[in-house]
């Protein structure tokens, strides 16, 4: 009976011991705004090794020189974001956190007095990282140990940046890639690494930096694959059918080619996507002929081929144009599909010019009709649902002389 009572005992001593230590965390937003408020973290939450998911940490103020109250902090699932602090001279206070879980965030901006990101070493894997508009970083090889983001990255505003040194060790990004305004940013070379073997998610813009070849996505492009692949492509056309398009080309010899990725633009500059993928013969010396179909045709598309090795490396064919008709509106999106509240509506227009927006329902009754001007491009708009009974409806645009449809599917209410 003694020994039952005994580990009763023990059982819940052990809830109420990890109870508190959960409790330990802060259970909202909190910002540390003086150097003591950081010192007291540890004391203040003993417990608190990671960052609970929803709650964000928020470090800023003057005077605050250093993070060293966050030292028990191993990993973030919520946010920790240290910024406007003119006086933080170093990270060492983070050393101890290794990973930043999704959806969690860690942002470093507006701290002038940084020069490195030294305290960030252990850091291996993380969602979303920023750093930005920290005037007087020049080092960040302390990120040198991250291998893995599953989100996003973006490196802006970093004026004293002058190399990408520390992130030729990732191996994947599962959202965007932006590096812009750093202005002094000209050695991109250790990022070749980066766009030649990870995957990235999302999209890539880098612009507006110190210089060739960081200073645009093209000459960044142009400098990563300078060594180019032992692939002689011969040709590479498109051509029009009735009903989708045809890519074809030819390539005269391959080493190791694991596979051709085709790939497709509406405005024929950074924002290609792939449309499919062809297994290449990976070694050969003689004529070898391929083609991939593109399902989807739009009136206007750019087409590239990306060619990879089995290493992970690749290179860009030329970029063709294949034109369907001479139409006006090149292509509508419409998203997120199903929607709620209200549906983005994507209008690729060749020219400047107007158009009516007609929303109607699944029985052809007009609802909402909006005038609408284009520009050339792609054109932007927000269109809030009406108080209509239905789920599925139609959304028409008409420029005078042609009418393009997207059937839209609402979310359904409780």
């Amino acid at each position: 009976m003694n020994k039952l009572i005994t580990l009763s005992f023990l059982f819940i001593f052990t809830l109420f011991t990890n109870a508190a230590i959960d409790a330990a965390c802060p259970t909202g937003d909190i910002t540390l705004s003086s150097q003591a408020d950081v010192d007291n973290f540890a004391t203040d939450y003993p417990g608190c090794t990671t960052i609970p998911a929803g709650i964000e940490i928020t470090v800023e103020g003057n005077g605050i020189t250093n993070v060293e109250g966050l030292k028990v902090l191993t990993a973030i699932d919520g946010q920790l974001e240290i910024q406007n602090c003119p006086d933080l001279v170093t990270l060492k206070g983070l050393r101890n956190i290794t990973t930043v879980n999704s959806p969690g965030e860690l942002e470093i901006s507006n701290c002038d007095a940084l020069t490195t990101l030294e305290g960030l070493e252990n850091l291996s894997s993380c969602h979303d990282l920023e750093i930005k508009n920290n005037a007087n970083l020049t080092d960040i090889s302390a990120l040198s140990g991250l291998t893995s983001l599953s989100g996003e990255l973006r490196l802006k505003n970093n004026d004293s940046l002058t190399s990408f040194n520390g992130l030729h060790n990732l191996t994947s990004i599962g959202g965007n890639f932006d590096v812009f305004d750093n202005t002094g940013l000209t050695d991109c070379t250790d990022l070749c690494q980066v766009i030649n073997n990870v995957g990235i998610g999302g999209t890539i813009n880098v612009n507006n930096n110190g210089g060739y070849p960081c200073d645009n996505f093209a000459d960044w492009e142009l400098e990563c694959n300078l060594i180019l692949l032992p692939v002689e492509l011969t040709s590479f056309r498109g051509s029009v059918m009735e009903h989708y398009n045809i890519l074809e080309w030819q390539t005269e010899s391959e080493e190791n080619a694991m596979v051709f990725l085709v790939e497709r633009s509406l405005d024929g500059n950074r924002n290609f996507t792939e449309i499919g993928r062809v297994e290449a013969y990976g070694n050969s010396s003689v004529l070898r002929n391929y083609e991939q179909k593109d399902e989807n045709p739009v009136s206007l598309a750019y087409y590239r081929l990306r060619i990879v090795d089995f290493d992970g490396t690749f290179e860009f064919s030329d970029v063709i144009v294949v034109e369907r008709s001479k139409t006006e509106i090149n292509q509508v999106e419409v998203f997120p599909v199903p929607a709620e509240e209200e549906v983005t509506v994507l209008v690729h227009s060749r020219s400047e010019g107007r158009a009516i927006l007609i929303l109607s329902d699944f029985l052809g009754r007009k609802i909402k009709e909006e005038k609408i001007e284009l520009k050339a491009g792609i054109n932007h708009y927000t269109l809030d649902w009406p108080e209509h009974e239905t789920n599925f409806y139609y959304l028409t645009i008409n420029n005078g002389k042609e009418k393009i449809a997207k059937k839209i599917l609402r979310a359904s209410r409780d």
